[in-house]
């Protein structure tokens, strides 16, 4: 059983001009008797950022993937796409059908706003015209040096 490593455990990884990964490692030093060794094991994983894949590796090295707050709708649409893909082998196509099912499912809520759209345009000459008389008070009020703001309030 190795020791437990004490401090921290850095990898650096570099991509060099033919192609090629150069990955280093570093820990805290450990202090070995002569004659003694020491094996620590370390796995390390270099690969997609698959959720089936890293979920294989275990040590929940699925919460690599980092989806930030929108963890609770990019996991249910990633399923979906996968599932799609699954019949379909085209994530282009997959991503028009999530599009599609996306669309259908804020219907309800696009339809509220058109609705409530049209009834702001029959309102709108309206506030316009009174608008436009409320400005014509403010004007008027300015000319007069005895009309105060209060009083064009009062008229309004």
């Amino acid at each position: 059983m190795p020791p437990p490593l004490k401090g921290n455990v850095s990898l650096n990884i570099e991509g060099t001009d033919r192609n090629l990964l150069k990955a280093e490692m570093v820990s805290s030093p450990l202090a070995v008797s002569p004659g003694q060794s020491v094996k620590i094991p370390y796995q390390i994983y270099m690969g997609p950022k698959e959720t089936e894949r890293l979920k294989e590796l275990g040590s929940d090295a699925a919460k690599l993937i980092d989806f930030g707050y929108f963890t609770v709708v990019a996991r249910p649409l990633l399923w979906f796409l996968r599932l799609t893909n699954k019949a379909t082998k085209n994530f282009g196509i997959d991503i028009i059908i999530l599009s599609i099912l996306i669309k259908i499912i804020f219907l309800p809520l696009t339809q509220i706003s058109f609705k409530s759209m049209k009834e702001m345009q029959k309102v709108q000459p309206e506030m316009a015209g009174s608008r436009n008389s409320t400005r014509m008070i403010k004007q008027g009020c300015s000319r007069k040096p005895c009309c105060s703001t209060r009083d064009a309030r009062s008229i309004l």
